[in-house]
């Protein structure tokens, strides 16, 4: 059955099944009578609209006479109400004085229940399905979840609004001619997703509905790295980048490397690189140990390195002396620098002349000082002077002459 407006629409019922036909003067007065929520209708011009109605049956006393009347609140698709005031089941009702309802084709039930048995015709719509078969994707990945809507001898329907609601939001894409839509999974974390798609149907089809699946797994990662080898005192980098399966790195992410003891946490950069000085550290050999520990995205890795610092060479400043036999203490200085040229200081140096040693330590400034006691032959002598080395530097001797005249 097909309700006819005078005015701007034809109105086509979806839902109506059970309905009450009868005066509405047999209704009680607190009765509220409710149509169904959703109704499809098109104007006069094809085009198509959802309109909610209500209709509101009451007595009320009106100049001492018991008045029965219907308020009819229609609202379109613009979101305002008309009413439709005056008039009984059986009869017409009418706005502003015109006719505007057949009243025995108003579709009605009271208080959500089913009043009596009356089967009202609807318009029969073509039904639809939509098929969105999961998938299964990793992190970063350009991929897309697929849905078709169909009817029902599976031809694909173009141009219509499909609903995603994916990830705590709701995205609106109109099919292709083939019916379907792509939804896009690049920009999604791992973890496992519901997607709801919903078609909500128009005046030629059914809604429907379906839910699929987005997996999205996590990355594996690659730590990489060259095993290094240094001098005491020169800066060298330990040079670590991390990339994901696909050769891709990982920026913005922190890295730990464990050397010598104690864990240094560093952040990837652009690169995806992180890089540890090896300055400061003894001469010895070591094994550092690297770790990413995976995030919502990446998996964890883990790598080692060996790095070895040499000892470095030192500077040894030691110049001729003439010494006078009469001069009882003969005072030779030399001085010990390092490979970056700043003084060693605190360390033992030995001076040979003609058998016999000398020792001393150098100050702070690196300056050795010798005191040559009871040597009072002339001539010139070839002297040894030495420094043995420690476990920072490597040893080092220089031949001078000491002439005593």
């Amino acid at each position: 059955m097909v309700l006819k407006w005078e005015f701007e629409y034809i109105l086509c019922p979806n839902n109506f099944l059970l309905h009450k036909k009868g005066n509405i003067s047999d209704f009680e007065y607190e009765d509220n009578i409710l149509t169904s929520r959703y109704i499809a209708a098109t104007d006069l011009y094809g085009v198509y609209r959802t309109t909610i109605q209500t209709y509101d049956f009451k007595k009320e006393i009106i100049d001492g006479q018991l008045i029965t009347h219907a308020e009819v609140y229609i609202s379109n698709d613009d979101g305002h109400f008309r009413n439709v005031s005056w008039g009984d089941y059986f009869n017409d009702v009418y706005y502003s004085d015109m006719k505007y309802l057949f009243g025995e084709d108003i579709p009605i039930t009271m208080n959500g229940k089913y009043l009596e048995d009356f089967i009202l015709d609807t318009v029969q719509l073509n039904k639809t399905k939509l098929n969105a078969s999961p998938i299964v994707t990793a992190y970063g990945e350009s991929n897309y979840l697929t849905v078709t809507l169909l009817d029902e001898f599976d031809n694909p329907l173009r141009g219509k609004q499909i609903i995603i609601g994916l990830n705590n939001t709701n995205l609106t894409l109109i099919t292709n001619p083939e019916g379907q839509v792509k939804v896009p999974t690049e920009n999604l974390n791992s973890g496992t997703y519901i997607v709801s798609i919903t078609f909500k149907g128009d005046e030629d089809y059914a809604d429907s509905e379906e839910l699929s699946v987005i997996i999205v797994n996590k990355l594996k990662t690659e730590l990489t790295q060259s095993s290094i080898s240094a001098v005491y005192n020169i800066n060298k980098n330990l040079v670590v980048t991390l990339k994901d399966e696909r050769g891709k790195v990982i920026e913005g992410v922190k890295v730990n490397i464990v050397l010598n003891g104690i864990n240094h946490v560093l952040t990837a950069d652009k690169n995806g690189q992180v890089k540890l000085s090896t300055k400061g550290l003894a001469p010895n050999v070591y094994d550092a140990v690297i770790l990413f520990n995976g995030n919502e995205n990446y998996e964890n890795s883990y790598d080692t390195a060996k790095i070895t610092v040499k000892k470095a060479k030192v500077k040894l400043t030691a110049k001729n002396k003439l010494f006078k036999k009469s001069k009882k203490i003969k005072k030779f200085k030399v001085t010990l620098k390092n490979n970056i040229g700043k003084a060693v200081k605190n360390v033992k140096i030995s001076l040979k002349i003609k058998g016999k040693i000398y020792n001393a330590k150098t100050n702070k400034n690196g300056v050795a000082t010798f005191k040559i006691k009871k040597f009072n032959k002339k001539g010139s002598f070839k002297s040894t002077v030495k420094f043995a080395g420690n476990k920072y530097y490597k040893p080092l001797t220089k031949t001078v002459k000491i002439k005593i005249k």
